[in-house]
């Protein structure tokens, strides 16, 4: 994740086209970085409370997002909920 606020370079880091144009339009950093461990999370899993509570507060407020993300990288594996460490 860069610090420049170069948003490009962000958009690069992500594997999704979802998350690529979500991440185009967003201007807050902290929410990107939020974005990309969200994507990171569907195709990867974390374990760790730390990581599976700041999955749920992502996934919480942006139910839409995780949907489309879980859906485009194709793990229906996953339930929506976050893993329990």
């Amino acid at each position: 994740m860069t610090r420049s606020g170069d948003k490009t370079a962000d958009a690069d880091i992500s594997l999704t086209a979802t998350l690529k144009t979500v991440i185009s339009s967003t201007r807050d950093q902290r929410v990107a970085e939020d974005f990309l461990f969200l994507e990171l999370w569907e195709r990867t899993p974390t374990p760790g409370p730390a990581a599976a509570l700041r999955i749920q507060q992502i996934r919480r407020a942006n139910p839409e997002l995780a949907a489309a993300i879980r859906h485009e990288v194709g793990n229906p594996a996953h339930d929506g909920s976050a893993r329990r460490a």
